[in-house]
């Protein structure tokens, strides 16, 4: 798969980097890594690499629903034209588990026909906390700053409370709002009929909550509350990464 000239350029970006940043791989998404894990759901796996997501992609036959855009437009592009080879002419809708730069700054790199899905939790902690966490993560080398130059919140075309229940056509993602947990406003995605569950941050390694600097708030306020009974209640305690297989319990994917 061809990557796009401004990942190519950001990749050109690694020989300015510190020392101690290229200890680490750089913060790109991997397309050509992109496989099938269920009968609807194709991920682009994050390989463990700092700053880069596990992007989902969830396939109907009316439109394709994209989880999470990597850090920054350039990365977005890339996950964007994953996006349109798999939908062809169908519709494409896109949302991201919460509004870390990783997950959420590629989001502009989409055209406006790409509808933007956002809780209303994560439209409040856009507002509350802008780009401080964005500016943390762009004094990290020259490459992060490539990437996020010029980066900002893309506007949702739809909001919604606490549940979302989109229809692909042949195949339905729910989207819940957690609440405070990773970060003010994070947002699963439970595909019911191949079993995958996109957890964002809220499965991973254990960790404390990253909020924007100078925000404080409760962790794990739904979360610790379970979710709705078509969603196996066991998935709300999981940590773990990579993704888990599916089977008789869920795919985890922590994006």
């Amino acid at each position: 798969m061809r990557t796009p000239r401004a990942v190519v350029a950001a990749l050109a970006v690694t020989a300015t980097v510190s020392p101690l940043a290229a200890q680490s791989p750089p913060p790109i998404v991997k397309v050509d890594g992109l496989r099938q894990i269920s009968a609807h759901v194709h991920i682009i796996p994050d390989n463990s690499v700092p700053a880069v997501p596990n992007v989902g992609y969830v396939v109907g036959n009316r439109a394709v629903l994209v989880i999470d855009t990597g850090l920054g437009p350039p990365n977005g592009a890339a996950v964007y034209e994953v996006a349109k080879k798999l939908a062809g002419t169908k519709a494409i809708y896109v949302v991201t588990t919460h509004v870390h730069p990783e997950h959420d700054l590629g989001a502009q790199a989409f055209p406006d026909t790409a509808k933007l899905i956002r809780s209303t939790d994560q439209v409040k902690d856009i507002a509350e906390s802008g780009l401080q966490l964005a500016n943390v993560f762009a004094s990290r080398s020259a490459l992060h700053a490539e990437l996020l130059e010029d980066a900002d919140f893309r506007k949702a075309d739809i909001t919604f409370e606490r549940d979302y229940d989109l229809d692909l056509g042949g195949v339905r993602a729910k989207l819940t709002a957690m609440g405070p947990n990773h970060t003010v406003g994070d947002t699963i995605v439970w595909i019911e009929s191949d079993r995958v569950l996109f957890s964002g941050d809220i499965a991973m390694r254990p960790q404390p909550p990253l909020p924007a600097p100078n925000q404080v708030f409760d962790s794990g306020s739904r979360a610790s509350t379970g979710w709705s009974t078509s969603t196996p209640p066991s998935s709300s305690r999981v940590t773990v990464r990579p993704v888990t297989a599916a089977g008789s319990s869920p795919a985890i994917v922590p994006t």
